[in-house]
């Protein structure tokens, strides 16, 4: 499957700038699109400029056939369950196909809690990629267990390798 990124993996592009990628990579006929979410959003809580950027960019992608997954980094909200659970709600109403909990680049990766609380509150409305930190067989089981639908790991071999054990 070819896939594009977009502001990947640092999060500072406009709404308008990210549109332009989108609609580029549209007209290229790219069926799967990654981004990130503003993260000067994200760490400021600015809940309004989220929910705008993940609604116009999901009903963009739906209305093109692309599949969205939204780069949250998760991690930046560590210690406020309260602006996860919110991120979650936003993507609830926004519908994109995925939203993911990291780049794999930030301080931290992929958190168990988090894919839980994901689940929790997206159910199977929206899909769940845990991203980042994810090294073996046991660790991707416990992601998948938890709600994650897809995982992203550059370990993909051992974690192969691991199940056949």
């Amino acid at each position: 499957v070819l896939a594009g990124a977009i502001d990947f993996p640092e999060g500072v592009m406009s709404l308008e700038e990210k549109m332009k990628d989108f609609e580029k990579m549209a007209a290229m006929g790219v069926p799967e699109i990654d981004y990130v979410l503003n993260q000067k959003a994200v760490e400021s809580r600015d809940f309004e400029t989220i929910e705008k950027e993940m609604t116009t960019i999901a009903e963009f992608c739906r209305k093109n056939k692309i599949k969205d997954k939204v780069i949250v980094e998760m991690c930046k909200l560590d210690g406020d369950e309260e602006a996860k659970r919110k991120v979650c709600e936003i993507a609830l109403k926004a519908k994109p196909v995925y939203l993911k909990t990291s780049t794999g680049r930030s301080f931290k990766g992929a958190d168990l809690n988090d894919v839980k609380l994901m689940k929790s509150i997206l159910k199977d409305a929206v899909k769940i990629k845990a991203a980042g930190g994810i090294h073996n067989y046991e660790e991707a089981k416990a992601f998948i267990d938890a709600g994650a639908s897809a995982l992203g790991a550059s370990a993909g071999i051992a974690i192969v390798e691991g199940e056949s054990k």
